[in-house]
């Protein structure tokens, strides 16, 4: 699996603010990326520091077995969240 490269999250960033300025929704961003179980951390806390009324991440599964032993950014935040998330896949 090759991860998306910075460049990819900024168009795809700029094409979700546009889709939803069409639609009249104004919204904020921020883009953080991360790259290792210890960060999902720093997410969760930015999470709940913020403002926010909506998560939009991606999620990606791993093996059970490197879930059970490393724990998984998706289903921490998932179970963890106060706020509704939208996953895409």
């Amino acid at each position: 699996m090759i991860p998306p490269s910075a460049n990819d999250n900024e168009v795809d960033t700029e094409s979700l603010l546009g889709h939803f300025a069409k639609h009249g929704i104004e919204i904020g961003t921020d883009v953080l990326q991360i790259r290792t179980a210890k960060e999902h951390d720093s997410l969760r806390k930015h999470i709940e520091q913020g403002q926010y009324d909506l998560l939009v991440m991606g999620g990606y599964s791993h093996p059970m077995w490197m879930e059970f032993i490393f724990g998984g950014v998706t289903q921490s935040i998932l179970l963890s969240s106060k706020i509704p998330v939208l996953v895409s896949h």
